[in-house]
């Protein structure tokens, strides 16, 4: 069957709007992001202590190891769990 030009643009404009709206409907998937664990992340930093490469926020390099620690657990996400024994 053959449409009139105006009526088979109407048709391509319904479909193309029920495609949008399926695609807005559907979960999109995300992809697993690779990260370190927060043990992981405080070994690689307490490495760039060791070797002198680790640097505080304001760029300098860090000398102090209390300094280095708490560089380690504030990346690590652990600084506010941090205990003194």
């Amino acid at each position: 069957m053959k449409f009139s030009r105006a009526i088979q643009r109407l048709v391509d404009q319904a479909d193309a709007e029920l495609v949008r709206s399926r695609a807005r409907r559907t979960p999109q998937r995300r992809l697993k992001v690779w990260t370190l664990s927060p043990e992981e992340k405080v070994h690689y930093v307490m490495r760039e202590f060791q070797r002198g490469v680790l640097r505080s926020g304001a760029g300098h390099i860090v000398t102090s190891r209390e300094q280095a620690i708490a560089i380690a657990l504030a990346e690590a996400g652990l600084a506010r769990r941090r205990r003194r024994y």
